[in-house]
This record gives structure tokens, sequence and C-alpha cells, in this order.
């Protein structure tokens, strides 16, 4: 009978990390060997063991960045696959990850499903990587200066609470413009509309949400 494929997680929330962990166990053929919160730690990790799989959120405990250690990770475990993972709609991340030797990208806002079939497509040689393929439905809707701030505040971090107090709008105010939008767009949620709309240049990211902050000073 083969091995299974040792898996180390590194994920700062807790409740997705212990989800993921108990997922991912549960699927013949895998096994966790490793559960971390912080991504410089999957150094000291895999200087005593060895894994085949490392899934990795890209922002961690601390502010630390797995991109920033997966080098040092790969020179210590060459033959492991990794896994970046983020719920964040910032495209560049994406080019830093095939660039620092990622095999598959994905975001969380996929089922559990889909995400088990993409650990095993990466562990079959596979190369997984976000596609634009919930397409609108059309090019792409016409937002109103409301609406377009509201998806570019999403699309460089911000909350949607976070959002209404930016632009002095009430929380459930931006979820009514959020809904408009998502039943005119045909996006099933917010997030994959965002990467949409940056991935395909409809949205150029910049620093909008700092320069809201200053004025409120």
């Amino acid at each position: 009978m083969a091995n299974p494929v040792s898996v180390l997680i590194i994920e700062d929330q807790t409740i997705l990390l212990d989800s993921l962990a108990k997922s991912i166990d549960a699927e013949d053929g895998f096994e966790v060997r490793g559960a971390l919160t912080r991504a410089s730690d999957m150094i000291p990790f895999l200087q005593q063991q060895k894994v085949d799989l490392i899934l990795a959120d890209i922002r961690t405990e601390d502010n630390e960045i797995s991109l920033d250690y997966l080098a040092e990770a790969k020179g210590l475990c060459p033959d492991a696959k990794v896994i970046i993972m983020t719920g964040l709609p910032e495209i560049s991340f994406i080019d830093r990850a095939k660039e620092v030797g990622a095999d598959s990208f994905l975001y969380k806002n996929i089922s559990t499903a889909e995400f088990i079939a993409a650990i095993r497509k990466t562990m079959e040689g596979e190369k997984v990587y976000p596609g634009s393929k919930e397409k609108p439905k059309k090019d792409f809707i016409e937002l109103s200066e409301t609406e377009e701030r509201i998806l570019r505040l999403f699309c460089e971090g911000y909350e949607r609470k976070e959002i209404a107090d930016l632009i002095f709008l009430s929380e459930n105010t931006v979820k009514f413009h959020v809904r408009k939008m998502l039943a005119r767009s045909g996006f099933s949620s917010l997030s994959r509309m965002a990467i949409f709309a940056v991935s395909n240049g409809y949205i150029v990211l910049g620093n909008e949400g700092e320069a809201l902050k200053f004025n409120h000073k």
C-alpha cells in the first residue's frame, strides 16, 4: 500500500486551519503532518521533517508573507509540491507565486470539493492557476461612482465595514450596492467579481483607501 501524501498547512485563521486539516485528513491517501499559523515557522518544521505538499496562505500571522519563505522551504524540501492560497483579490500575487516556484494558486472562495480536486491535480503534476472561467453577462457592467469606489476598495483589501466608514455610508447601504452589482453582473460573489475586474484591467489597483483615510484627518 502506497504511503499517504504528507501535508503541511500554513494558515493564520485557526478555524479555517482546523477545517482544512480535518478535510484533507479525511481524504483517502492524505495525511496532515503539520498545521502552522506563521509562515516563517515552516522553515524549522521542514528542517525536522519532509512533506510531499505545502499548502500555504499568502498572508499569515504577524503579517508574514509566505512567498518570502518559499525559496528556502523548497531548498529544504525540493520534491514537495506547493499550493498557495489567498482570499485577497490582489492579482500580482499570482505572478509572484509563479516566480518563486509555487505549483498551484487557489482562491479561498471555492468549495471544499474544488479545493481537494485542485490538490489532487497538483499532486499529479498539473499546475492549477486562476483563469477567468466565470464571465459576466456582458463585457463588464457599467458602475456608478459609488459602486466603483466600493469595488475598488474591496480590491485593495478592505472589509465591508471599513469601506462603509471610508465612504460615509452605513454597512447595510454598502451591502445593498454589492447585491445590485452582483445581480447585474452575474457573478456569484464580490470576491469573484473583484478577481475578474483586476485580472482583466477593469480595476487598476492604487491607494484609494489610504487617500480617503488622509482626507478624513
